[in-house]
């Protein structure tokens, strides 16, 4: 089978859709698929990246113009499917990307399309367009042969707007459309430096190995709440509870550009009196060295303000390494809604209310009292770290892209 897929931003670009895309492709390619990936000129590099699949780093931008040039390279590649990894950022908040298979059916290339939506985030039209933002969203899931979500908000989400199954299946002239749930994987598998040791590692990075230490991982973004979690950090230490924190990664992306002045905010806070000293850098590091930023820390905190959901790639990295987490409910979960009994059925071992701690997003004081009752509880933080570690074989990448071949399949029949 030969795959095409379309990514926004690709490594050595900086994105979670990107490193997703990274490890989809080579996951696909170990299971007999001839993959080629189509992304950003961004994504270039000197010399040959040994890849056993094929990257073509030939979009200049993800505008109208690109429609031409994108259509002639899946042309050129002959593909049996299609498959776009759409998060709006990744296209610089541009719709032409929810336009182009439509384009693509008139330009005569008629490969299966899949999308997958790692967010539902509206592009920009222009100023004023209100709920016509939510259009080209919608006309992408539309002119899709197959679906996939990769979380169950999403999914209900989409099935509260009308993309639901039976909808779908009721378009006869356009196909059998169906959606399905396939969650991300960890672009940061477990794999350490070699010689990894927990106090030695916090030790070299400067850190009191008897000192608690808690982590964060991830862009510095308005929505992932990391000024509750300052402001959580600095209520421990007034009440004289000595923690320090590690800011895991680096501070913004390559493409989505927008959260620069968020992130140097949250650097500057770092550097007020209460908590200067008591907050680490690690910076963007290479995949061993993460995974060992990881391990060493005693609880990781993802205090997201639209609550915790399996979209995050650094909630799925924490999981699978085996953190115990403490993180944000759904606002709409807090409120007691729930999805349909077809949704809560799809992969139900994935819910995350037994898994994690959840406290109400925007509350630094709960959030740091849920820290210290977590701190103080050494048999309730290994209990969240089995239960964490139980989703890797689900979350693993094989499993990933044998679900996604069997979607392939489906759409060729």
């Amino acid at each position: 089978m030969r795959v095409c897929l379309i990514s926004g931003e690709f490594p050595p670009m900086k994105g979670g859709v990107g490193d997703y895309s990274a490890c989809l492709a080579a996951a696909l390619t170990d299971q007999g698929a001839g993959v080629t990936v189509v992304t950003y000129a961004e994504a270039a590099v000197e010399g040959e990246r040994r890849l056993p699949y094929t990257v073509l780093p030939r979009l200049k931008s993800w505008g109208y113009d690109s429609w031409g040039r994108l259509s002639s390279i899946i042309e050129a590649q002959h593909p049996d499917v299609v498959h776009i990894q759409y998060q709006t950022g990744a296209y610089g908040m541009h719709p032409a990307i929810n336009l182009w298979p439509l384009f693509m059916r008139w330009a005569r290339a008629q490969p299966q399309v899949v999308v997958t939506f790692h967010d539902l985030k509206v592009p920009y039209l222009f100023p004023k367009a209100g709920r016509l933002r939510k259009w080209p969203g919608a006309i992408l899931a539309f002119l899709a042969d197959a679906l996939i979500v990769t979380n169950h908000e999403d999914a209900a989400t989409l099935q509260a707007e009308g993309v639901t199954w039976d909808s779908w299946r009721a378009m006869a002239r356009f196909g059998r459309r169906r959606m399905y749930f396939i969650p991300i994987g960890s672009n940061i598998p477990v794999r350490p430096v070699n010689g990894y040791e927990r106090i030695l590692w916090r030790s070299g990075l400067g850190l009191q190995g008897d000192v608690p230490l808690l982590s964060y991982f991830g862009f510095l973004k308005e929505d992932k709440g990391v000024e509750t979690l300052l402001n959580g950090l600095r209520i421990l230490l007034e009440r004289n509870r000595p923690v320090n924190l590690l800011m895991i990664g680096g501070k913004s992306g390559d493409w989505d550009r927008s959260n620069w002045a968020y992130a140097q905010r949250m650097e500057a806070m770092t550097q007020e009196p209460a908590l200067q000293g008591r907050v680490w850098w690690t910076g963007f590091g290479t995949v061993e060295e993460t995974s060992a930023h990881l391990l060493c820390s005693d609880i990781c905190v993802l205090p997201f303000k639209e609550g915790a959901s399996l979209r995050h790639g650094t909630l799925v990295a924490a999981l699978v390494h085996g953190l115990p987490i403490i993180t944000t409910h759904c606002p709409d979960v807090a409120k007691g809604s729930r999805l349909d009994d077809r949704n809560a059925r799809i992969l139900p071992e994935l819910r995350l209310e037994q898994k994690v701690v959840m406290v109400p997003p925007d509350d630094p004081l709960t959030l740091a009292e849920a820290i210290e009752n977590l701190l103080d509880s050494p048999e309730r933080r290994a209990s969240l770290s089995q239960q964490a570690s139980s989703l890797a074989a689900a979350l693993s990448w094989d499993s990933i892209a044998r679900k996604t071949l069997e979607v392939y399949a489906e759409v060729m029949n």
